[in-house]
């Protein structure tokens, strides 16, 4: 630094009496000065705000009452000022020359002294143009009415991002954007852009009307020919959701109540597709999906399939053997669910018909075999003739009809009374065992010998019809003219 101070003299005249004049000189100094900043050598970047600050103090008059210029060697006068009551200086500026300055700080009194003093800077030549930075899109191709975001990053040495003025545009469209940056000088917007290849300008430009610009080819497809989802197929190519990348023409399809492979079936060739459109499937418990007969609940037939899908083949048919026991309602079995009542099983007294022969109880003491109305347990004592049977009419036949368990009994060939003769052999009174043919006749008022007469030949007959007896009462036959019986005959 460095400086020089001017010193003057002033003379002052005084009158006294007897007009003599008398001078005195009195000395006057020049101010004193410093620069405080900036410090000597300091380098700065062009446009970059420099603060010049100084101290100036005079001894004969007021700091106020100073003048005061700063100077470079380069751009010349800078600055002119008075310094404050306190003898301070201060100015700042950015618009010095790129360049090797040497700054002169000159002050002034009244009395026309003057002192300077100086130090050496050095300005840094900068970037006079913006800088822009596209940040976004980073693609070079969009589709149709969907937003894009736009953004790019800018700064300048001269201005404040807020400052600058951006301007995003279209050959095809125009300007769609005209952002103002943030502190930081990020600037974006969102926009849709027109079908069509479109030359894209990013333009940032200062105070200073300097400008920085990007370009960019972008293609705007319609909706059917992007491929959103980067499965590589598009909407025209037949991509039914080009949302999510599983979903394509080449996908597999799989249970997710989604078209997967975009045939506009769903779960197709998964287990909960119903495949032959019988309304199951196999999630449901169809188990021939490839059936339309073949599904839960439908009905069984006799073929051999397992139509209603419960793991029984033919059940509910006449060919399953629903009660496992050997035979099915097709091989004869009346009852399929009792295994007790099949074609070989053995009839038994149950009202049931055990050997499915169409007869209930046959061949047991229940049934009625000849048809005569009454079983066995009915009375009947021979089951297989049917005029024989309980209270059946007896016939002279050896047989015992009426089950009574005798034979040929309430019949003129029975004997009831036991004497050797029946009915047929001449008994006259089979219900007397002392009358039969050939029997002694004696006088009991019965014809024992069964000749047609009573108690003849015994004192008890009325030999000659005069309706008394020898000796007892007549109690054989009476003559016709005989109205009483009567006793005395001698």
């Amino acid at each position: 630094m460095k400086s020089c101070v001017v010193f003057g003299l002033s003379v002052l005249v005084l009158s006294c009496s007897g007009n003599k004049e008398m001078s005195i000189q009195v000395g006057n100094d020049a101010p004193e000065l410093s620069i405080i900043s900036p410090l000597d050598g300091t380098e700065f970047n062009e446009y970059q705000l420099i603060e010049f600050v100084g101290r100036t103090t005079d001894f004969e008059d007021a700091e106020a009452d100073l003048d005061v210029i700063w100077f470079s060697s380069v751009d010349g006068e800078l600055h002119t000022e008075t310094p404050d009551e306190e003898g301070n200086v201060y100015f700042a500026s950015s618009d010095l020359t790129p360049g090797d300055h040497a700054i002169t700080l000159t002050v002034t009194d009244t009395q026309g002294l003057t002192s300077n003093t100086s130090v050496a800077i050095f300005i840094e030549d900068q970037e006079d143009a913006p800088t822009l930075e596209l940040r976004s899109p980073v693609q070079t191709s969009g589709e149709e009415e969907v937003p894009l975001v736009f953004q790019v990053a800018v700064a300048d040495v001269q201005d404040a991002p807020e400052d600058l003025m951006i301007s995003f545009q279209s050959d095809l469209d125009g300007e769609f954007c005209a952002p103002i940056p943030d502190s930081i000088g990020v600037a974006g917007c969102e926009s849709i852009l027109s079908i069509g290849v479109h030359q894209l300008s990013f333009e940032v430009t200062d105070s200073h009307e300097f400008v920085t610009a990007e370009s960019l080819e972008m293609t705007i497809y319609p909706s059917s020919q992007v491929d959103n989802d980067f499965d590589g197929f598009t909407e025209e190519e037949g991509d039914c959701d080009d949302a999510v990348p599983t979903t394509n023409p080449d996908a597999v399809e799989v249970h997710n109540g989604i078209d997967d492979d975009c045939d506009q079936l769903i779960d197709e060739e998964t287990e909960a597709y119903d495949d032959d459109q019988d309304g199951f499937t196999e999630l449901q418990g169809d188990c021939d999906d490839a059936n339309f007969d073949v599904y839960p609940g439908a009905q069984e037939e006799c073929d051999g399939v397992d139509q209603d899908c419960n793991g029984v083949i033919d059940n509910d048919t006449d060919c399953f053997d629903d009660d496992q026991d050997g035979f099915t309602e097709d091989d004869g079995d009346c009852d399929d669910y009792n295994a007790n009542i099949n074609p070989i099983q053995v009839e038994i007294y149950n009202s049931i018909d055990d050997d499915c022969d169409g007869i209930v109880d046959d061949n047991t003491i229940g049934y009625d075999d000849d048809g005569d109305g009454q079983t066995e347990i009915d009375g009947d004592c021979d089951d297989g003739e049917p005029s024989v049977y309980y209270g059946a009419i007896e016939t002279c036949d050896g047989v015992d009809e009426d089950c009574d368990t005798i034979i040929d009994n309430d019949t003129l060939c029975y004997d009831d009374d036991q004497d050797g003769f029946t009915e047929q052999d001449g008994d006259c009174n089979d219900y007397e065992p002392s009358a039969y043919p050939g029997n002694v006749e004696i006088a009991d008022g019965i014809d024992n010998n069964c000749d047609g007469d009573t108690d003849e030949g015994t004192v008890n007959f009325d030999d000659d019809g005069d309706c008394f007896c020898e000796d007892l009462p007549c109690y054989g036959s009476i003559t016709a003219n005989c109205s009483t019986l009567a006793d005395g005959d001698c």
